[in-house]
């Protein structure tokens, strides 16, 4: 049995009381599943008729639980032999542990400070502008992951990918004077304004330091913590009467963004006029113009000539603030070998194997 944790839920179908499936599900992958329970754990054991051979592991067992913080405390304790996925917070003791393996895969995965450019103060660029010079970005990625996590630079397109164009624009840092000036421009010498967010990961404590930076320059931002099985409905994308589908986002507000291998998805469904994710309220048919642009560019020149358009556009516009792309961490004991992970939570096991 090789136990493992995630917080990832089944959506199969599965008896009143939980524990047991009323029929094993037709299929061709490595597992079959034997049990399941929503507060407990899915069981699989290995397919004999898996096309791919024999698996070295005779079942696996995924246990729930409620909070990374158990995760990893069943992990120190050599209850479970694996995790998903932990942050830097808190997971201090497996990343000093001589006996825990930690595998980080490439990751764009980051965090979104997005605003509601349609409602409330945010409607003038100068001033979201002035928001985004009040970050000192090097601390975040220093004080939430000690280093584990890339500067970013108010777009979406993370900076391994060969059509990024560091030459862009220039790297926003921590500027008190310049975002005062900008509030002057933008005739607002103070704002008040409430930052809403879910609690996952780091990102409480993100929050907190956006709230301490922005102080400085004359921001009044309060951070508000909000219960994450509500967040994303309440939040980030309420069902509202506004023009878009996410118009009666709260004004100011952090979400939490997945790894996906390109940006389209970040650049798509987060910041055009109309997305189902966007948050910002942005509509800009220029911008949309721009991702139409790179989505039809056949090579890595053509699509690096648009993403830089792109960049140069966000960095103006300031929809939102992405202020870093941080490492993507999982891993295992080492008395499991040959376990791989991606970035887009898949724990792979069909070649692990476990010391007896």
């Amino acid at each position: 049995m090789f136990p493992t944790s995630t917080l990832r839920r089944s959506s199969r179908r599965h008896s009143k009381t939980g524990t047991l499936l009323d029929e094993r599900p037709a299929g061709t992958g490595a597992w079959i599943i034997e049990s399941y329970s929503p507060q407990g754990s899915a069981v699989f054991a290995k397919n004999p008729n898996w096309w791919g051979g024999e698996t070295l592991l005779d079942g696996v067992e995924i246990r729930h639980f409620e909070s990374t913080e158990t995760q990893i405390t069943a992990v120190e304790a050599g209850e479970i032999d694996a995790i998903q996925q932990f942050n830097v917070i808190g997971g201090e003791g497996l990343l000093n542990d001589d006996n825990f393996t930690v595998l980080t895969p490439p990751a764009s995965t980051h965090r979104q400070v997005w605003f509601n450019t349609g409602r409330a103060q945010f409607t003038n660029k100068l001033t979201r502008q002035a928001m985004a010079w009040t970050l000192d970005r090097d601390r975040m990625v220093s004080r939430l992951f000690n280093g584990r996590a890339m500067v970013g630079n108010d777009s979406p397109v993370w900076s391994t990918l060969p059509f990024y164009d560091p030459d862009a624009v220039e790297q926003r840092s921590r500027d008190i004077d310049r975002a005062k000036d900008l509030l002057a421009q933008a005739e607002q010498e103070s704002v008040a304004t409430d930052l809403h967010f879910g609690d996952v990961q780091e990102v409480p404590d993100l929050a907190q330091l956006i709230a301490q930076d922005a102080s400085d320059a004359g921001f009044d931002v309060t951070a508000q913590l909000n219960n994450q099985g509500t967040f994303y409905a309440d939040s980030w994308c309420p069902n509202g009467d506004g023009p878009q589908p996410c118009s009666d986002s709260s004004d100011f507000g952090i979400v939490d963004w997945g790894h996906r291998p390109v940006p389209d998805v970040f650049l798509t469904s987060a910041l055009q006029s109309n997305a189902v994710w966007n948050a910002s309220a942005y509509a800009d048919a220029d911008y949309g113009a721009l991702v139409i642009e790179y989505q039809g560019s056949f090579s890595v020149d053509e699509q690096k000539t648009a993403i830089s358009k792109i960049q140069k556009k966000l960095w103006d516009d300031v929809p939102a603030i992405y202020p870093y792309f941080y490492n993507y961490l999982s891993g295992h004991r080492t008395s499991v070998a040959n376990m791989q992970s991606t970035a887009l939570g898949h724990s792979i096991l069909t070649k692990a194997s476990k010391e007896a």
